[in-house]
């Protein structure tokens, strides 16, 4: 499991009050805090979700958990309002024995990434916010896990894929979902390598 997430200012409330959750064994917990100058009041914890899970990622606005675990046996990535304390499946895979190795959120979209059945591939999806519906698209493909990272700032999602037959070497790649099809984009001169990247600005 990563080892949590944080948003500041949480949505709803004054704008100094800031949000972080972590997972314990099979929970996660929240934490609010409030920022006052240069002093910070720290809140009791609250436990926010109980149950299996794989990975979590917090809506920017600090509004919505979200969580990969399952539902029967299948995969599936539940949205948690933290405010009412309430769960519900945002999306439900069709393939059981899989299950998704990271979520990550945007201000539209969950970015996920499906790990397949007895360790045969992995699939980068993405799930519109709302899900209504059909709302999942395979945006990816490849043999290794592909660490999504959305940008707050533009359309762009970066991901790793990992090059067939290197030792261990995942390339940085770069999607444009602005459209109806994504599209590869890089803007350098040299490809970059890594995994489990994030966004500061327009860098990663």
């Amino acid at each position: 499991l990563g080892a949590g997430a944080f948003s500041y200012p949480v949505a709803g409330t004054t704008p100094n009050v800031g949000r972080v959750v972590w997972p314990d064994g099979n929970a996660i917990w929240a934490m609010d805090f409030i920022v006052t100058g240069t002093s910070i009041q720290v809140l009791p914890k609250v436990k926010v979700f109980d149950g299996i899970l794989n990975s979590l990622d917090l809506s920017r606005d600090g509004s919505t958990l979200y969580v990969s675990g399952y539902s029967d046996s299948f995969p599936a990535i539940k949205a948690v309002t933290i405010a009412s304390n309430s769960t519900s499946d945002l999306y439900v895979g069709a393939t059981a024995g899989s299950f998704f190795f990271t979520v990550e959120a945007s201000d539209n979209a969950v970015y996920a990434d499906l790990s397949l059945p007895a360790n045969t591939g992995h699939q980068l999806l993405r799930i519109e916010l709302p899900c209504v519906g059909t709302c999942a698209d395979v945006l990816a493909a490849n043999a290794a896990p592909v660490y999504p990272a959305a940008n707050s700032t533009s359309s762009i999602v970066a991901y790793s894929d990992y090059l067939a037959g290197s030792n261990n070497c995942w390339q940085l790649k770069y999607l444009d979902v602005s459209g109806v099809t994504p599209t590869q984009v890089f803007d350098g001169g040299q490809p970059r390598y890594g995994t489990r990247s994030s966004w500061y600005g327009d860098m990663v």
